[in-house]
């Protein structure tokens, strides 16, 4: 049983530390989305994202401009880490509770 255990509690740490980790890349990367909006010459992109109770937006540029493709594949990048953090947090709380029943006396 202790063998089983140390390799609960072994899982558990490496989810933590990947936990870390993601939150440490999540946090260099944009909030929010872009938001293309059509004017006279062309489409324009603003990175959308909240402040408190208000939606506030950056202009980015004009559309194909490198600006606003490159915070797009950084706001993909930050919902990929946010999705894996998640899955991790959910494997994190099934070991804990793992380990809670294990070590319940018999």
């Amino acid at each position: 049983m202790s063998m089983m255990i140390d390799i609960l509690m072994e899982e558990k740490r490496r989810l933590e530390t990947l936990i870390q980790e993601y939150d440490e890349q999540i946090s260099g990367l944009p909030r929010g989305s872009i938001s293309w909006k059509k004017r006279k010459s062309g489409e324009y992109g603003y990175l959308a994202y909240r402040v408190a109770d208000s939606v506030k937006f950056d202009y980015l540029g004009k559309k194909g401009a490198e600006k606003p493709e490159t915070i797009a594949r950084k706001i993909k990048r930050r919902r990929e880490l946010e999705m894996k953090r998640r899955e991790a947090l959910r494997n994190l709380k099934q070991i804990d509770r793992m380990l809670h029943a294990a070590k319940k006396p018999v």
